[in-house]
């Protein structure tokens, strides 16, 4: 690379000579002649040497010049100058000492000095880098020795210390100069001292390091350090003495202390807590990996798996019809990073479905998102809720079903539901045989042969036994009649027959065994799991229940107490059933004035308004029940003046809870929407609830005006270990022989609202939670006792002295300890209460709605079958029979409706078949003319079934009365087709005919125009057929 040199010289032809030379001799050459001039041309960085004058005129000499620049840069100057006076030449090495050149010495003295000028700054340069490099280093080493957080230390290798840093000096609570200068023997204890010297001469004949971890006691306490001994050498490679490096471990010793022993308590808690615990993470792209889970795993599992085993998978344990749900939670859970909680069913593991309940508490650490919970194993909990469930219906179906078949059919379709066995049947008694009398599942050929138990001889004849009873075969026989053998184990105490595997039954025992002769008819149509359940109650055997599935292993004995529970309830329910039938005989006399009451019934609840009105109402007032319900001043305001004053005293004294408990009346006139004046003769009475609650005033209102005339009466009718422990979402504690609260979770404190400090700051802790004394001994009984794993429910009040409702269980570690385990159930008990007294209300209520419906619309058909009987012409008779057959029409679609259990659908085929047969049944005279009828199964709203069944009833007996004149027999079609969200009925019979002339848009009888409007009003049509035969087509458009 070629150099370029600054030449700064005044006289203008030495400075061209001069540079000609340099060239020569292959320089680049810049020229300056004054001072001022070099000064600016040496700042050009492709200038790396400058030969300088000294004398150069005017201003600036070469000297000054050369002490500007190098103020500037770093950049090597060798003056070319005549003067050879030593005063000049010393003032020029005090400003740089690269060379000094006499003018004439020769080009070879100049270019060697030059070439000299740019070694020497170059090993400057190199020199000045590594003095920097080594001032760096000696720099951060000092800062490593003073402020690294280790204690460094030298000695010799006689053990004086040479030096201590300050990390060290704070490690052992002195200063430098109480330790620079000491031996070993001068700082530690004897023994001490002899150790510290054993390892320093062990270390000055070794290059291998050695570490030691000690506890040391120091003035200023007990401490343990981590020591690093190394032997040192100098330049020359002899060893020099010792380097001590320490490190203060005693906070991590005391950590990994606690820690084993946290580890060893959790441990032992995660071995005996009844659930497993689970700690899980997820990971950037959302997935859920497990990171932990306890050993219990295995008792809900029924195998182990190491976490990295794809079954971890989420949802690959699932139950199928679980695993979707399942899925969304934890997405659910993620993307809110919110916590966790689900419940639901393993696959199945031999043959059996755990339940379970997961509950976690998300954190994070770091950017991690962090699940800490617990999985429990609630499949008898959930057993005890589907036996819940299953009374829950069956009682619903008590009470909803208007007789026996109804009611066991209700039963039957719902066991054949909930089991989930193939086939289900319930055997009643029939004279002295249980046939069955309800089924599902079973094949028909099945119940001909299995249906009657009684065995006949050759002739067909019964056969008997010695006391004259008939004789009752194969296992069903041996349940019904108490022949069982409970130390066999297929029998129960209860008298329940069982078997999960019938062909295995058969092959290891005997009929004496199976105490009678069996059919095994069950076995030979392949039902291996066979279950048979007395209906017994109070020694009277109704019958039984039985499921059957060809599946194995359906049954265990917790499902067949189960049943035999709810066969117990069925039993109840048939006991009442036949003691109702006795009661119904009772009551039939009382029955008919029952139907034929016609008073104005009504309910005012406690806030004044009206609960109930009968329909009646608008009969008596001309207003509607509707507008009483709406405008509870209404009575009031119709009352007649003159009576007002005495009706409103009345009010006062009977619309009071502390009312007595008896009849009051009282008689007052109102007037009519008509303006009519009509008589009430008024009782009322109140009405209080099962609990003693006033609900408020039961009235009856009835029209004495016309009393001879209509005087009848009417009745009325639901951290890995520290931190599963703190946020466990379950309650952990532990108190010990004192008394004293020495565990308490997070949970705890936030169900309790008390700290651990505010427990052990009362005398007696367990009095915050339990203030009863004697319960309290029972508490400290339970956990002083034999610790147990199962729960236990009790009742201990909170901070603010709420009772809760709690389940604990408990166990004891290897030192003694006792942990106590908890959960909360205390809001899922309120809810389930408060929906069964819901339930409860509701079911009385529609029960009593619909008897008095039921009761007024017959009230009222029995009074226009009255007015008709007495009539005095013919075209009366006629016209009150056509509206006592519409109200009939209405009390069919009022009946179908209570007995279907439904109150948003009515099935039309139902309906209308039973409109058919009340039109046949009133024209039991025209024996030869028959209803042939084709009705699709439908539903459709309560407003549509009622018009579709005024508009059949008015089209048939229209046909009955016209189309078969004298003893003219035929037929009536009817047919009902639905498409799409419209109904067509058909209507049409092969009799006389339409009369000449007939229009249906102009016919102005009152059947003709009710078909007419209730068509248009469901925006449908009524059309005959124009060659005027009887073929009516309706068609309706469905609510």
């Amino acid at each position: 690379m070629a150099h370029t040199i600054l030449l700064v010289e005044d006289e203008a032809i030495l400075a061209l000579a001069e540079s000609d030379t340099l060239r020569r001799y292959g320089y680049a050459v810049v020229t300056a002649h004054s001072g001022a001039a070099a000064v600016s041309a040496a700042k050009d960085p492709a200038v790396d040497l400058v030969l300088m004058d000294i004398d150069l005129g005017p201003g600036m000499d070469g000297t000054e010049a050369a002490a500007r620049i190098l103020r500037d840069r770093d950049i090597p100057i060798v003056f070319l100058s005549s003067h050879t006076e030593p005063a000049i030449v010393e003032k020029t090495e005090t400003i740089t000492s690269y060379g000094y050149v006499v003018k004439d010495s020769g080009d070879t003295v100049l270019d060697a000095s030059i070439k000299m000028a740019y070694r020497l700054f170059a090993a400057n340069s190199e020199l000045k880098k590594k003095e920097a490099l080594l001032k760096e280093s000696e720099e951060k080493y000092r800062l490593l020795y003073e402020q690294a957080g280790l204690g460094i230390g030298y000695y010799t290798p006689e053990g004086v210390v040479i030096s201590f840093n300050e990390q060290a000096l704070a490690n052992m609570g002195a200063r430098s100069e109480d330790v620079v200068g000491k031996s070993i023997h001068d700082l530690f204890p004897d023994a001490e001292a002899e150790r510290y010297m054993g390892r320093l001469m062990q270390a000055l004949e070794s290059d291998e390091s050695a570490e030691y971890e000690d506890g040391v006691d120091l003035p200023a306490g007990s401490f343990c350090f981590s020591t690093v001994f190394r032997r040192i050498r100098d330049e020359r490679g002899s060893v020099i003495g010792v380097q001590l490096i320490s490190k203060n471990v005693t906070e991590r010793k005391r950590a990994e202390d606690a820690l084993r022993e946290s580890e060893r308590k959790l441990h032992h808690i995660e071995k005996n807590i009844p659930g497993i615990l689970f700690q899980a993470r997820v990971a950037p792209g959302g997935s859920l990996r497990f990171t932990y889970v306890s050993p219990r795993a295995y008792d809900l599992f029924g195998f182990h798996l190491a976490l990295d085993d794809p079954r971890w998978e989420p949802g690959i344990n699932m139950h199928p019809d679980d695993r979707e749900r399942y899925l969304q939670a934890i997405a659910s859970a993620i993307a809110s990073g919110g916590d966790f909680e689900f419940e639901g069913r393993f696959k199945p593991i031999e043959g059996k479905i755990p339940w379970f309940q997961a509950i976690a508490t998300a954190s994070r650490i770091g950017n991690e998102l962090v699940y800490n919970g617990v999985i429990i194993d609630i499949t008898e909990r959930k057993l005890v809720e589907r036996e819940l469930e299953a009374s829950e219906r069956i009682l619903a179906l008590i009470n909803e079903s208007a007789d026996l078949r109804t009611l066991m059919r209700g039963i039957a379709a719902y066991l054949y539901e909930w089991s989930g066995c193939e086939a289900i049947g319930i055997r009643l008694r029939e004279g002295e045989d249980f046939p069955y009398f309800e089924y599902r599942g079973f094949d028909e050929e099945f119940i001909r042969l299995e249906n009657s138990l009684c065995v006949t001889d050759l002739d067909g004849q019964l056969l008997r036994d010695d006391v004259g009873n008939p004789v009752i075969e194969c296992m069903c026989g041996n349940v019904i009649c108490g022949r069982i053998d409970p130390a066999k184990p297929f029998f129960t105490q209860q008298g329940s027959f069982w078997s999960n595997c019938t062909t295995e039954l058969l092959a290891t025992t005997t009929e004496a065994d199976r105490q009678a002769q069996t059919r095994n008819r069950c076995n030979g149509m392949g039902y291996e799991s066979v279950a048979l359940i007395p209906l017994r109650d109070t020694g009277v055997t109704f019958g039984l229940l039985q499921l059957n599935d060809r599946r194995r292993d359906r049954f265990s004995p917790t499902i067949i107490r189960t049943l035999e529970r709810i066969a117990d309830r069925i039993a109840i329910a048939l006991a009442h059933h036949h003691m109702r039938a006795k009661l119904e005989e009772r009551e039939e006399r009382f029955r008919l004035f029952v139907d034929y009451t016609y008073d104005w019934e009504y309910w005012i609840d406690p806030d004044g308004g009206f609960r109930y009105v009968s329909p009646s109402c608008e009969r008596i007032t001309g207003y509607s029940a509707r507008e009483f319900m709406d405008d509870k001043d209404l009575l009031e305001r119709i009352v007649h003046a003159d009576d007002r004053s005495r009706y409103r005293d009345h009010i006062r004294e009977s619309r009071s809870p502390d009312c007595p408990a008896c009849d009051c009346t009282v008689d007052f006139r109102v007037v009519a929407r008509t303006g009519e004046v009509r008589w009430i003769g008024h009782r009322c009475q109140p009405v209080f609830g099962v609990a003693g609650q006033w609900l408020g005033v039961r009235g009856s209102n009835r029209d004495i005006t016309e009393r001879k005339n209509a005087e009848q009466a009417l009745a009325g009718s639901e951290e890995r270990f520290r931190t599963l422990f703190e946020y466990a979402p379950v309650l952990i504690d532990a108190f010990d022989e004192n008394g004293r609260c020495i565990l308490w979770n997070k949970e705890c404190e936030r169900v309790f609202g008390w700290t651990m400090d505010d427990i052990n700051a009362h005398e007696d802790p367990l009095a915050l939670f339990y203030p009863d004394p004697e319960v309290r001994r029972e508490v400290v009984s339970s956990v002083t006792a034999i610790p147990r794993n199962s729960f236990r429910e009790w009742h201990p009040v909170t901070r603010e002295g709420i009772e809760l409702t709690t389940q604990w269980a408990n166990f004891m570690l290897p030192d003694g300890m006792v942990i106590n385990i908890g959960m909360d159930f205390t809001e899922r008990r309120k809810a389930e209460e408060a929906l069964a007294a819901a339930l409860e209300e509701k079911t009385a209520l529609l029960a009593e709605l619909q008897h008095r419906v039921k009761n007024s619309l017959a009230l009222i058909s029995s009074l226009v079958s009255l007015q008709a009987s007495g009539a005095a012409d013919d075209s009366t008779r006629a016209v009150l029979m056509d509206v006592e057959s519409r109200i009939m029409s209405i009390a069919r679609l009022y009946g179908q409706l209570y007995e279907s259990g439904g109150y948003a659908r009515i099935d039309l085929r139902d309906y209308l078949t039973r409109i058919i047969n009340g039109v046949q049944m009133g024209y039991m005279a025209r024996q030869g003319v028959r209803i042939r009828a084709s009705i699709d199964f439908a539903t459709c709203s309560f407003k549509t079934a009622s018009s579709l069944g005024i508009i059949l009833n008015e089209l048939l007996t229209n046909a009955f009365k016209y189309a078969f004149p004298g003893e003219r027999t035929g037929a009536v079609s009817v047919s009902l087709t639905r498409k799409d969200e419209s109904f067509a009925l058909h209507v049409e019979d092969d009799g006389a005919g339409l009369p000449p002339g007939f229009d249906l848009e102009s016919s102005q009888g009152m059947g003709m125009q009710l078909v007419r409007l209730l068509a248009k009003q469901h925006r449908g049509a009524a059309v005959v057929d124009p060659g005027g035969r009887a073929s009516f087509t309706v068609t309706v458009v469905a609510d």
